[in-house]
């Protein structure tokens, strides 16, 4: 886990009375449970189907659940569900993505690297009840975080299936279908918000799907102590969604909450927001990869945060 601490630019470095939040952003490369991830040929971790050591995937302080239902639950090494972590470059398969790889940031960039490993993350349908979520992020320090945002792309089986169809699935070439990514964040006091982003459609007669690593603004979802994900397909038979439900995720980002000394904060007392990339050029709209995030408030004090966009 790469801890990063926000920071200033000299340029801004005459700007007085300013309060900074750490940010963590995901790093695989460094995970606390297990210490190393080790992958097969195909490039899939290989303790997938471990479904007693490693029921949940940590890098502090982030933990993904990993097949969560216990012992027996990978049915002998024929099962999963929830994340595990691949650097297939392959573009076919459950184990891969439609980039051809991990993802890196390269100053303002997000580029692919086959080398970067990245989450795959398979919701189980079936299994999900309010009290159970297969795919679900939880916070292994027992705090809450602000969402930031994450990277997502396509898993290249749920990208056959809707450009080619296979098995039960049908290809998306009716007008209108649909096939979601739904982000669930769970406040501190357990009321839920949701984000959510379109991974493949058919919409005026024109096919769409992601086949890029994208960035996915999250912080609509606040203050959160766990944030699980479900799926939404226009594909739908008698036994539930015929798509199949793997996404693929990198570069999770969250905020420790901006400690303000007031008791509350609204937004109409935010008076300016400036986004600044890492050659300290400013505007007004978040730039591609890497930001310092200013904001005024009417007190005249302002803030700081990184996020990786």
């Amino acid at each position: 886990m790469k801890k990063i601490f926000t920071f200033l630019f000299a340029a801004l470095a005459t700007v007085g009375a300013m309060s900074a939040q750490e940010v963590y952003c995901l790093d695989l490369t460094a995970p606390t449970n297990p210490e190393s991830f080790t992958f097969n040929d195909n490039g899939v971790w290989t303790e997938t189907y471990n479904d007693v050591d490693y029921t949940f995937i940590e890098c502090t302080p982030f933990a993904f659940s990993h097949l969560i239902g216990g012992e027996g639950a990978s049915w002998g090494g024929y099962y999963w569900d929830g994340f595990t972590v691949s650097r297939s470059a392959a573009k076919s398969g459950w184990e891969a993505n439609r980039a051809g790889g991990g993802m890196k940031l390269d100053g303002d960039n997000a580029v692919v690297d086959a080398a970067t490993p990245y989450l795959v993350g398979y919701w189980a349908e079936f299994m999900e009840s309010p009290d159970h979520h297969t795919t679900q992020m939880i916070f292994n320090d027992g705090n809450a975080y602000e969402a930031v945002g994450v990277y997502v792309n396509m898993n290249a089986q749920s990208y056959t299936d809707v450009t080619a169809g296979s098995g039960a699935a049908r290809a998306f070439n009716h007008e209108g279908d649909s096939f979601v990514l739904v982000a669930h964040g769970v406040s501190p006091e357990g009321t839920e918000s949701t984000a959510s982003i379109e991974l493949a459609g058919f919409h005026d007669g024109t096919f769409t799907a992601l086949t890029d690593w994208t960035y996915w603004d999250l912080s609509s979802l606040g203050l959160v102590e766990s944030i699980y994900f479900t799926m939404t397909s226009t594909d739908v038979g008698d036994w539930g969604t015929n798509t199949s439900t793997y996404f693929a995720l990198s570069h999770m980002t969250v905020a420790e909450p901006e400690n303000t000394g007031v008791s509350e904060i609204s937004n109409a007392d935010i008076t300016g927001v400036k986004y600044y990339n890492l050659a300290g050029v400013a505007s007004d709209a978040p730039f591609d990869g890497v930001n310092i995030v200013v904001t005024s408030r009417a007190d005249g004090t302002q803030s700081t945060t990184k996020i990786c966009r």
